[in-house]
């Protein structure tokens, strides 16, 4: 029974959070008040950064949007968590990480603690921000990229009230779209990694837009031990599980682990 009306007290004071989250308060206010209902975090707005922070490893850990703060109200067990959903192995050494659709950098920055070199790719200006600013000083190489099958210029549809932004238009529900120029996983890899350099891992979180990630990197894969995706219901409110299939099964990689309840499949090169 107290575990019930634990849980249910704690679904109010969630709901609550996103409600008062919109209310027309000033940032600098609305993060005072935050504190003294929500957090022990000790939340603040930078009006320099404009971005919040919360207090963590003594520094700051800074999130763009207020609408999201109830998301990281604990940011190490946010990263712990996104080590088990997202199935990480633990035997790789010190890997060589790439995180495609990082967010503000908490997948990243949980693997670089455990000694990975993690290039992060974030294609979303204000969480890009966010990102550069929480990887200073860490094995985190932050990259303000969109990944796609081809290079070419594209519109990115910016989604300010969620941070859900993407390459593919929900039929209204975004505020604007921005021109980008958009790159292959391929076409970085030459640029950015020795030709012999292995990848552990390659995570892809991409808001729908799998597939052409993959597309783009069908050299780089071929090093790639272990690839983990986030295959769910964001690409016009559909998954892209047969597509990611699809690709990697003839690529050599077979599905290892699956998911729940975060729709994630854990693919391994048999190569290797």
């Amino acid at each position: 029974m107290r575990k019930t009306v634990s849980n249910l007290l704690f679904a109010v004071a969630l709901a609550s959070r996103k409600r008062f989250s919109s209310l027309a308060i000033p940032n600098k206010i609305w993060a005072r008040i935050y504190n003294i209902f929500f957090s022990r975090r000790n939340v603040e707005w930078s009006a320099e950064e404009e971005m919040f922070s919360y207090a963590l490893d003594g520094g700051r850990f800074y999130i763009p949007r207020r609408n999201r703060l109830y998301l990281w109200a604990s940011v190490e067990q946010k990263q712990a968590q996104l080590l088990v959903d997202y199935m990480i192995p633990t035997n790789l050494g010190e890997p060589l990480v790439l995180d495609v659709g990082a967010n503000v950098g908490e997948f990243s920055l949980a693997l670089s603690r455990h000694g990975a070199v993690v290039h992060a790719f974030e294609p979303d200006p204000v969480e890009f921000k966010a990102l550069e600013r929480n990887c200073r000083g860490s094995t985190v190489h932050p990259h303000n990229i969109a990944l796609w099958d081809n290079e070419e210029s594209r519109y990115f549809y910016l989604s300010n009230a969620t941070g859900d932004s993407s390459l593919f238009s929900e039929g209204g529900a975004t505020d604007e779209k921005i021109k980008i120029q958009a790159r292959t996983l391929d076409s970085w890899a030459r640029e950015n990694l020795a030709p012999d350099c292995p990848v552990s891992v390659l995570k892809v979180e991409a808001e729908g837009a799998e597939p052409e990630v993959l597309l783009g990197g069908v050299e780089t894969l071929k090093r790639v031990h272990y690839v983990t995706v986030d295959v769910g219901f964001e690409r016009l409110s559909q998954s892209t599980l047969p597509e990611v299939v699809n690709i990697l099964i003839p690529l050599g990689f077979r599905a290892v682990h699956f998911g729940a309840p975060r729709p994630v499949i854990l693919f391994h090169n048999q190569f290797f």
